[in-house]
Formats: structure tokens, sequence, C-alpha cells
């Protein structure tokens, strides 16, 4: 089943909202060990602070990466495009446009933007990458010898080759 940025959002708040619980309990639980004249208090008004931080950049960081898909309705219709293909292992949607990671974070990179993509071979493990102008290399997938992933990082590959293979075509 394709994943739709319903999905991808739900799983945003409810993330959000278990680190806000979290925070807001540790900087409750220190207010209270304050008020008893314990030192400790301070340390979890830290530690809520930090929490909270994390969150605004966690935010600030998901909605940086809805504006490389051009917005929510952008990325909502690219996902539900007829083109789109899931690879559910790797948490990965491909697009005619975009390769959207949606676990543990949201990832959005343009396919427009990479200048090719490589295969990092090691003795048990295959990764896949998309690399930009620039070198930067940006792993999209990763497998290991006997952990039930090899078929579908196979097909992932043959898809993103099939990808780069037509987009070349359409230059020449």
């Amino acid at each position: 089943m394709l994943r739709d940025l319903e999905q991808i959002l739900a799983e945003q708040k409810k993330k959000n909202m278990t680190s806000l619980s979290v925070a807001v309990t540790m900087l409750i639980a220190g207010i209270v060990l304050l008020i008893a004249k314990q030192a400790l208090g301070w340390l979890f008004i830290i530690l809520s602070v930090i929490i909270a931080a994390g969150l605004i950049s966690g935010r600030k960081s998901f909605e940086a990466e809805l504006a490389k898909a051009g917005g929510k309705k952008s990325l909502a219709e690219q996902l539900g495009s007829a083109d789109a293909q899931e690879f559910e292992r790797f948490s990965l949607t491909l697009t005619p446009e975009l390769a959207v990671i949606s676990y543990p974070g949201l990832k959005v990179y343009r396919i427009s933007d990479m200048e090719k993509f490589e295969v990092g071979l090691g003795n048990v493990q295959k990764a896949l990458f998309l690399t930009d102008a620039s070198g930067k290399r940006s792993k999209i997938a990763e497998t290991q010898t006997g952990d039930g992933k090899q078929e579908e990082f196979d097909r992932l590959y043959e898809r993103v080759r099939e990808m780069f293979r037509a987009r070349e075509d359409a230059r020449l």
C-alpha cells in the first residue's frame, strides 16, 4: 500500500506529541523538585528545554523537506500519482521527480538535482546513494546479507537506473 502524505504527517505529529509530553512532564517534575529544594530539579528543567529545542529544530527541518517537494499539496500529488512506486522495506517512495524517505524522518531528494546514482558494496552490505552535482552523497537504501531486503534493493536499483537512463535519453 502506497504511503500518502496524511500517514507521514500523522506519524510526525505522533512523534512530536510524545516528545512534547516528555518535555512537559520533565518540566513539571523539575519544578516540583525545585519547590522541594532538590537541586536535581534543575537537571529536569534543562533536559526539558533541550527536548523542546529539538522539537523546534525538527519542525523546521520537516518544513524544509516539504519545501523541497514544493509544499504539502505538491508532495501529496506526487505520492499519489500513478507513477509513484513504494519500496516499503526502505520507507522510500520514488516518483518521477522525487525520492521520498518517510522514516525515521522525512527526507526529500529532487531527482533533477542529482547528478548520478551510486552503489556502495561491502563484504556483506550494499547501499544505494543519490549524488548531487557538488558530490554530496545521500544514502536512500541499505541492505545486508541475510536481512531479507536484497530482492527489494535490487528492484529499487533497477528502478533508479531506469530513471537516470530515461533522463539521459531525454537529454540526447
